[in-house]
């Protein structure tokens, strides 16, 4: 069972196209009917085929309740501060713009952790394990431009924006997926003269994206 067969038997096809289908590209830069309900959000799915989406929203509700809210967080100054962090606790011990080619054996080098993107893992494994490299050349990327754009807070005719963000529904025509209002969730990422935000295009609905020269990304956006 795919999401989008998922939507269209709870919600119905126009919570589908202008509800789902934003809600999956924002989080997974794809469409709804390329992921499978059941590995991409468990936690949707009815425990029972004879229990109603209300009902067991209803049963998540009181599950909630018990463990608390959830909260969106991130680290205060950001994603690098953690590698910035583990490279300073490491410094002496690791060995910078050093290229790996391959690896020729894993049983004599104890553990060994692989934190490539898996393409590359793929290339390095074909030697010391080649089926675990087969297994990863399936893996297919969704690939993405994400543009951050920062403004006087001064050009907003009132006030900037507030919130988390905003999803476009593809039928609208418009090649920005969406949009995260950096400085409202985040409000330490910029200066408090400037707005932050971030614009995504691309995803498996338009891939080529990508391909798009700056001055035509500017353009779109």
């Amino acid at each position: 069972l795919t999401f989008a067969e998922w939507g269209q038997s709870y919600i119905g096809q126009a919570a589908t196209e202008y509800f789902l289908n934003p809600f999956t590209t924002g989080i997974f830069a794809c469409s709804s009917d390329e992921l499978i309900a059941s590995l991409a959000f468990p936690i949707l799915i009815p425990e029972s085929s004879d229990q109603s989406l209300i009902e067991h929203m209803r049963s998540l509700k009181k599950r909630k309740k018990r463990s608390g809210r959830p909260v969106m967080m991130s680290l205060e100054n950001g994603m690098q501060s953690l590698t910035d962090a583990l490279a300073n606790e490491l410094r002496g011990q690791i060995k910078l713009n050093t290229p790996v080619q391959s690896l020729e054996s894993l049983s004599a080098r104890g553990n060994v952790i692989l934190a490539t993107p898996a393409n590359v893992t793929a290339k390095l494994l074909e030697n010391a394990d080649p089926a675990s490299s087969a297994l990863l050349k399936q893996i297919r990327y969704t690939p993405l431009v994400s543009v951050t754009a920062f403004f006087d807070r001064s050009a907003f005719a009132h006030t900037p924006p507030r919130g988390v963000g905003f999803l476009v529904p593809k039928s609208q025509g418009h090649r920005v997926l969406g949009c995260l209002f950096n400085s409202s969730a985040f409000p330490n990422r910029a200066s408090e003269n400037l707005v932050s935000l971030t614009i995504m295009l691309g995803g498996s609905v338009d891939p080529h994206a990508v391909e798009l020269s700056d001055s035509e990304i500017q353009n779109v956006i």
